[in-house]
């Protein structure tokens, strides 16, 4: 599942910098919204970000994605 939460990370950021490039620098704002409203028992389950349940799908690990997706985000893109 770990793996699976990587490809659909990486096809958020590679969809926020082909389309909302301008919007960058709400992503973080976002995610930290986002965040905010999981508890840990995760009994919302309405997008994809969140669609797994069990303790490994907690806050710190939607804090570490956090961060990686922000970080490949603000990567260059490479042509």
């Amino acid at each position: 599942m770990i793996a699976d939460e990587a490809v659909h990370s990486m096809n958020a950021v590679n969809v926020i910098r082909a389309h909302y490039s301008d919007r960058i620098g709400e992503v973080a704002a976002i995610l930290d919204n986002l965040i905010r409203r999981v508890t840990d028992k995760l009994s919302y389950s309405g997008t994809f970000v969140l669609d797994h349940f069990g303790g490994v799908y907690n806050r710190e690990m939607f804090a570490s994605s956090r961060l990686a997706v922000m970080r490949n985000v603000a990567k260059p893109i490479a042509v």
